[in-house]
């Protein structure tokens, strides 16, 4: 009987011990899922920031394009005026030229008494 008694004793401690060691087993596992969860929320904000950040610099990136764009307009547009002014001054030489041929007399600059202010 009381060697029963010492084998109850002894079944009882083991169940104990793999009682312990089931819990110990739970709260690791709890405890790296925990873990795991942390690690996935660090991503997921990791990359929440990066996609915001490729945003930013899309977004400025396409600011900087547009600008450029409008550089390039604006330079056009004032190329074209710088043009029309010259054909413009072209044409009023040529009208000029013209006028004074008609008169019967030189072109402005050619004679000593008509030089142009800048030739003086």
């Amino acid at each position: 009987e009381m060697e029963g008694e010492m084998v109850r004793m002894r079944v009882a401690e083991q169940e104990q011990r793999v009682k312990g060691a089931q819990e110990e087993a739970e709260r690791l596992r709890a405890a790296r899922l925990r873990e795991e969860e942390a690690e996935k929320a660090r991503a997921a904000a990791e990359n929440d920031k990066m996609r915001a950040e490729r945003g930013v610099l899309a977004k400025k990136e396409a600011e900087a394009e547009g600008a450029r764009v409008l550089a390039e307009e604006r330079s056009a547009r004032e190329e074209q005026r710088v043009k029309a002014l010259q054909e413009e001054m072209a044409t009023l030489r040529a009208a000029e030229k013209q006028r004074q041929a008609a008169e019967g007399r030189a072109p402005a600059g050619n004679a000593p008494g008509n030089a142009a202010p800048q030739d003086r």
